[in-house]
């Protein structure tokens, strides 16, 4: 399978992305993301972008190690979910959160969290070998995947789990694994994903 081209991808969709400072909130960032995936996966195709919920992830004590704070005083992560769906059934997940805390170990724990559980949900429903899900702050990427063959647990997911025991301020989602829709790398990698994704999908015809 040949490499997709950055070139491909209009000047508009990436502008789109450039537009918004990194400070701003996961909502100004909903509509970059629904621009992106609806020129991959055009409304005149077999497949369908569903805007979902918007909604908070709240940290628990132990993931924050904050245990004199009041649970309903937790940090908490918002985020914008979007369903890539092919004839009704799922075969991308995308989560954005604000790339304000991208640098924020927590924030990144609690997005890895939400990803793996939400993949480890859909992946039953996925007609294809592989479930994929891209956690998203702003415009930096994370690509989750997960075959569809497993059971419904986390455990087959990749990038693997980092298991930190109970020590709440190791880094189990490193800031590496996240790279920027803003660079040509990071832009195969987009492309790659929903290459092999309408691939996989033409093959069950």
């Amino acid at each position: 399978m040949s490499v997709p081209d950055p070139e491909s991808l209009s000047k508009r969709i990436v502008g789109a992305f450039h537009l918004i400072p990194e400070q701003a909130p996961v909502r100004d960032y909903q509509g970059p993301w629904n621009k992106l995936l609806n020129y991959l996966f055009p409304p005149d195709s077999p497949y369908t972008v569903i805007p979902r919920d918007y909604y908070p992830i709240v940290a628990t004590k132990e993931q924050s190690g904050l245990a004199a704070v009041d649970a309903e005083n937790q940090p908490q992560l918002w985020f914008a979910k979007f369903e890539v769906q092919y004839e009704s059934l799922p075969v991308l997940l995308v989560l954005v959160a604000t790339p304000a805390v991208v640098g924020a170990p927590l924030a990144r724990k609690l997005a890895d969290t939400e990803t793996r559980r939400q993949v480890a949900a859909l992946q039953e429903l996925c007609p294809l070998p592989k479930m994929r899900a891209i956690c998203a702050f702003g415009p930096f990427m994370c690509l989750f995947t997960s075959e569809t063959t497993s059971s419904e647990s986390e455990v087959g997911i990749q990038p693997p789990k980092i298991d930190a025991g109970d020590d709440s301020a190791a880094d189990v989602a490193p800031r590496d694994r996240w790279s920027s829709f803003l660079t040509p790398e990071g832009q195969i990698m987009v492309l790659e994903v929903v290459q092999q994704i309408k691939k996989e999908c033409e093959a069950e015809g």
